[in-house]
């Protein structure tokens, strides 16, 4: 893979946000709207208090476009979204996007990144449509995939947001509101490695092997559907904001036919939502994509030793973000 700076290459052709200019899109509108129902309130409720750090003008402005959004949605919609909250055993595997759920994810990236927060590399997107393709990301925040799909979306790569398939662990969607605002993606929920899993995340050997094999299966079927995957190959959130070794266990999503690797460089994103808090707040983001790499020409490099593949990789990303962000990759 070549060096990657985007802060010298010239192009500046990510949009910064401009705030109101970037409302979100509609939702799909059922026959009968929820409009003022009790439902529409408790929901809009929790998610106020969701970005209740926000400053006060960011916070009046998120609750006015959260309204907006919640009454123009139908009422099936609306239940759906509490029942999505309430349930604790939503199973392992693919679960598809949500349009409501979309919506709403869009107006807290559009409330909680200062403005000049923006993704550049999009060039390299351009470069390989058409090909089943895997954002490799490091990661910060449960707040990265939400601002991933918001950035792509701000920067005009709406339909890459919409086909956006995230790769999660159970702990994801502890939250009552993640387990809600997580649809606004497809999600394939996998077991959590051995060496990052704790508490109620681990699992026994046998029964995490069966289950991450079928979650390779539905990424395979997903990017065979014309999904993009994301995928945070540390397999665990940087408290440091440094990047940790790649699992070699991910060269396994990669192995569908044709597939393409992509870098995407995370700064900032644990301002928005820091550990130990789950709550939005206001930050200034970068997201870096890098040039892709085809995979099977990858491996050749490599010989097929996973482990030197991810460390290939691990460098791609690196060389997306800033030095104190590259940790292990420092050099």
């Amino acid at each position: 893979m070549a060096a990657n700076d985007p802060l010298h290459d010239g192009e500046r052709e990510a949009r910064s946000l401009r705030g109101p200019a970037l409302a979100p899109p509609p939702t799909v509108r059922g026959l009968s709207a929820a409009r003022d129902s009790p439902q529409v309130s408790r929901l809009l409720e929790m998610l106020t208090a969701f970005g209740a750090p926000l400053p006060r003008a960011r916070r009046q402005r998120y609750r006015a476009q959260l309204t907006d959004v919640l009454r123009s949605a139908s009422e099936a919609d609306v239940d759906w979204a509490l029942s999505r909250m309430n349930t604790t055993d939503f199973g392992w595997g693919y679960h598809p996007s949500n349009p409501l759920a979309r919506s709403v994810s869009y107006i807290m990236g559009d409330s909680s990144l200062e403005l000049g927060s923006a993704l550049s590399g999009g060039r390299h997107l351009r470069a390989v449509e058409g090909r089943p393709l895997v954002l490799l990301a490091n990661h910060l925040s449960y707040a990265d995939a939400h601002l991933v799909q918001f950035l792509l979306y701000a920067a005009g790569h709406v339909d890459v947001a919409e086909r956006l398939t995230v790769v999660a662990g159970p702990k994801v969607f502890d939250d009552r509101v993640r387990r809600f605002t997580c649809t606004s993606f497809g999600t394939i929920t996998t077991p959590q490695s051995q060496t990052c899993a704790s508490g109620a995340a681990a699992m026994a050997p046998r029964e995490m092997a069966r289950l991450a094999r079928k979650s390779i299966s539905d990424a395979f079927e997903r990017l065979g559907a014309g999904d993009v995957l994301l995928i945070f190959p540390e397999g665990t959130r940087a408290r440091d904001r440094c990047l940790q070794p790649l699992l070699p266990a991910i060269i396994r999503y990669l192995e569908h036919a044709d597939t393409v690797v992509m870098p995407l460089g995370l700064m900032g994103t644990q301002g928005v939502m820091p550990m130990g808090d789950d709550r939005l707040h206001l930050a200034h983001v970068e997201a870096r994509l890098g040039p892709a790499c085809d995979v099977g020409e990858l491996r050749n490099s490599c010989d097929g030793n996973n482990r030197h593949v991810a460390t290939a990789l691990g460098q791609a990303i690196a060389r997306t973000l800033e030095p104190a962000y590259r940790g292990v990759y420092a050099d």
